[in-house]
């Protein structure tokens, strides 16, 4: 009899175990009306992510390089795109110029952040399904391909086909922002980024870049000290990146593997074109439009005296 109570216990006690990791397994996750306020569970996600932005720019960095039409391919940047060193920035002063590029694999995760709901962002995981993502960069010394309609059309640019995308590490720009004459650019230098435009018909397009600032193991690092080029000086960097790096893992032969999780905020969209977000002002040639907005798209007329 005893024998009995002490095992009806032992199952008993099973079963409650058992139960409770099922329950820490299923916690429920975030819904779409924002029913349950948690991402993965926990309740993590900056409130950030929700907020909408004041403008197209609010959370740093430039479009000036953007170039519209990339043809749709899964290699960015690729090996036939440029033959010189990787020149990279880890601080404003000084651009080193000391391997040659790694190879980069991005797997993107996409998340819809669809309100704020008890003080928490609600997030969920999304497909690509409609969604049109276009990524430009930096050739690995530093310059973008040229941003004039017929000339190195695809170099260092794509429309993506999925999530995942394989490039060059970026090189960094200086004052002139990757676009100076024959490749040329000075101090100050800011941190490479590989550039990323989400947009779809139903939502605002949304702008993330992505620092990729390396230490001598391929390992990432911050940038020290502030970014003194013009987009860095014109913008107010009020709201957090719409990204968070979840993996990066390097590999022999200089190669490298990073997973992305791209926060997209679920604001509906007006009847705007999406030149009219990425040309906010009505006079383009002062500073806050030059160094953010795209030449190619927003003053084309430009690129018949300058081809850059």
């Amino acid at each position: 009899m005893c024998k009995l109570s002490i095992f009806s216990v032992c199952v008993m006690f099973l079963l409650i175990s058992m139960q409770s990791a099922k329950d820490v397994q299923e916690a429920p996750k975030c819904k779409e009306n924002g029913e349950y306020p948690s991402y993965n569970g926990n309740c993590k996600v900056p409130l950030s992510r929700c907020a909408t932005p004041a403008s197209f720019y609010s959370r740093g960095g430039s479009a000036q390089a953007y170039k519209p039409h990339a043809p749709v391919k899964s290699e960015v940047c690729m090996t036939s795109h440029t033959t010189t060193k990787h020149r990279m920035a880890t601080w404003f002063l000084r651009r080193s110029s000391w391997r040659s590029a790694p190879q980069i694999k991005v797997h993107l995760k996409l998340h819809e952040c669809t309100g704020i709901k008890e003080s928490q962002c609600c997030c969920t995981p999304r497909g690509k399904d409609d969604l049109k993502i276009e990524v430009w960069q930096t050739k690995p010394d530093g310059s973008y391909s040229s941003i004039t309609p017929g000339r190195e059309e695809g170099f260092c640019r794509a429309t993506l086909e999925d999530l995942s995308f394989t490039t060059l590490a970026p090189g960094s720009t200086g004052i002139f922002g990757g676009l100076g004459p024959s490749g040329w650019d000075f101090p100050p230098y800011g941190p490479p980024v590989i550039n990323m435009l989400f947009s779809t018909e139903d939502y605002e397009p949304q702008l993330v870049h992505l620092p990729i600032v390396l230490d001598k193991d391929l390992q990432s690092k911050h940038f020290s000290g502030p970014d003194w080029r013009g987009p860095g000086l014109v913008t107010y960097k009020q709201l957090e990146e719409k990204f968070s790096i979840t993996k990066w893992k390097v590999y022999e032969n200089d190669k490298i593997e990073i997973d992305v999780n791209i926060y997209l905020i679920a604001t509906k969209s007006s009847d705007r074109s999406l030149t009219s977000w990425m040309c906010p002002s009505k006079f383009y040639g002062l500073p806050s439009s030059f160094f953010l907005e795209p030449i190619s798209v927003c003053a084309p007329y430009l690129l018949d005296y300058f081809p850059l």
